[in-house]
């Protein structure tokens, strides 16, 4: 390898704490009430997550390892196939709100209600959560 050439692993960490700082700087500004990490692969957890304790600490605000990410009718199209994500937040209230939207939807899926306007409920409620226009939210659902 050249003194130019960047391995994929270190472009590939390096990327994504950039883009882990970026969310953690969103959080603190208040600019988004919950921001999620890229999805990543299980097995690098422990290499991803220095890179995010230091993200978390510079911007004073907090992390929550969520390893299966609530899915709503807003991303139908993207598949986490056993990915993990980190939610960053200022406020406890914050991931206590998306632990409580999560559990509300499993209990709508148990009983067999979630569908309709429930669904659509849930979705918006999500989108709420990570700062999305309502515009944008309706559009993603008629999508």
């Amino acid at each position: 390898m050249s003194e130019t050439e960047v391995d994929s692993r270190s472009f590939y960490l390096g990327r994504f704490y950039g883009a882990v700082s970026a969310w953690c700087e969103a959080a603190r500004s208040g600019a988004k009430k919950l921001s999620l990490s890229s999805p990543f692969q299980p097995e690098d957890f422990r290499d991803l997550l220095p890179y995010v304790k230091k993200a978390v600490e510079d911007n004073e605000v907090q992390f929550y390892l969520e390893r299966e990410l609530m899915t709503t009718d807003l991303f139908l199209d993207v598949n986490m196939d056993g990915k993990w994500v980190f939610m960053i937040y200022k406020l406890d209230r914050i991931l206590e709100e998306y632990l409580r939207l999560k559990t509300e939807k499993e209990q709508f899926e148990k009983d067999g209600r979630y569908s309709g306007e429930i669904r659509k409920d849930i979705a918006r409620r999500m989108g709420a959560l990570l700062g999305y226009d309502e515009d944008y939210v309706n559009e993603r659902l008629r999508g």
